[in-house]
């Protein structure tokens, strides 16, 4: 396997092909995902229980369910090395283009892999996170569609070592707020800070990464980074207007500055796939910090098996941090505060229990996932304690891919 090469949820090593068409030496196909879940969050629902403000604090506590995604992908492979690929996001309401790019594979000198993306997709360091809950690393940064062109190069699978480089130019993505909860269809004020996916905005400028993996004995390693400047519009303005106390940290509260990278080590032995992930960031005056563990084992009951053909109990544990959010400056304030409508200012604790279950071969799987989700809110300079929130969640998802 190439080592840190970019992630796609519907390769052929993800979704095998089953559809499609040949025509003149080009070759079509088309793959699905639809998932329908249940949700439920901790607590009561209904007028009066879901939250202090109803509906609009938390979204709903009562149970429901819903369509969460369906795509369709098209995969037009147009020469052995070129293919355009695309992928049609759909829910209830609407639909829109969610990724289309071109992309260019060959085999070069001393049997090297080389890869150029060029279009909106994610990020090339993008990951399968296997649950159908995002962790925060990936709902934050690497979760959403960019524009870029990205190249990467990678030395043969065969080798018991390996090793990878990649480049990346892309236009830096509008600052958002994404729910904590997995439960995004009805979203409340309990989010986090991220980068939502590309659209066009005034002053967007451009953001340059790059990263390296080494492989070897199951294991892979991999840093990145990504340096751009925030615009006004979709960028400060968006960290002036929603984070109330912002201007306490000092410094200039226009700063324009966007970091983030961090590193990665994945394990697959003996069964197992285990999975350290840890990104830092600067935002204009904002630093935060995130990490996540992840262990599972995918167990198999052997080649042939359609009904039940395996399960992979799965658990993660994450942590975030915006630094410096409790520290009181000069005028008697603190980042963080415990209001609801600031809950963009606390720090998360996070446990993700799940089984997955494939139900039949490759097109039916279930997941069952339960969420713990810990919020630090408190100031202790301030004399303000913590107040814990009911926030943990269930969720039962089944997908059918083809």
């Amino acid at each position: 396997m190439r080592p840190a090469m970019a992630f796609d949820r519907f390769d052929g090593p993800h979704a095998p092909s089953h559809f499609g068409a040949t025509s003149n030496d080009a070759t079509l196909v088309v793959k699905g995902d639809l998932r329908l879940s249940i949700h439920d969050l901790e607590g009561r629902g209904g007028p009066g229980f879901d939250s202090p403000t109803d509906t609009r604090t938390i979204g709903t506590r009562s149970t429901y369910a819903s369509i969460d995604t369906c795509y369709l992908a098209g995969r037009l492979q147009l020469q052995p090395s070129l293919a355009v690929n695309t992928s049609l996001a759909l829910d209830a309401t609407a639909a829109h283009l969610d990724e289309a790019w071109f992309d260019f594979r060959f085999v070069g000198p001393a049997d090297t892999y080389h890869h150029v993306e060029v279009g909106r997709r994610p990020p090339f360091v993008a990951t399968d996170r296997r649950t159908a809950r995002y962790p925060l690393a990936g709902t934050l940064y690497w979760r959403s569609p960019e524009m870029h062109v990205t190249y990467e190069v990678a030395t043969t699978p065969l080798s018991p070592l390996g090793i990878a480089v990649g480049i990346s130019a892309a236009l830096v993505r509008p600052l958002g707020f994404a729910p904590v909860q997995n439960a995004v269809r009805e979203r409340g004020t309990i989010n986090v800070l991220s980068y939502d996916p590309e659209r066009v905005y005034s002053g967007v400028s451009g953001i340059y990464g790059g990263k390296f993996a080494l492989r070897g004995w199951g294991v892979t390693l991999e840093g990145f980074g990504f340096a751009g400047h925030l615009a006004a519009e979709a960028g400060t303005d968006e960290l002036l207007s929603n984070f109330d106390n912002v201007q306490s940290l000092g410094g200039n509260a226009t700063q324009r500055q966007l970091l983030w990278g961090g590193g990665r080590a994945t394990l697959d032995l003996a069964g197992f796939l285990a999975s350290l992930e840890a990104i830092t960031s600067q935002d204009g005056l904002l630093q935060r910090f995130t990490w996540y563990a992840q262990l599972s084992y995918p167990w198999r009951r052997g080649t042939g098996a359609d009904l039940l053909p395996g399960l992979e109990p799965l658990v993660r544990y994450e942590q975030y941090r915006l630094r410096h959010s409790t520290e009181v400056h000069a005028d008697g304030r603190a980042l963080r505060s415990p209001a609801l409508s600031q809950a963009i200012t606390w720090d998360f604790d996070i446990t993700t229990l799940a089984l997955i279950a494939r139900l039949y071969r490759e097109f039916l799987e279930l997941r069952c996932e339960y969420t713990l989700v810990r919020e630090y809110n408190g100031v202790r300079a301030l004399r303000i304690s913590n107040s814990p929130f009911r926030n943990n969640e269930a969720q039962l998802e089944l997908a059918v891919r083809f």
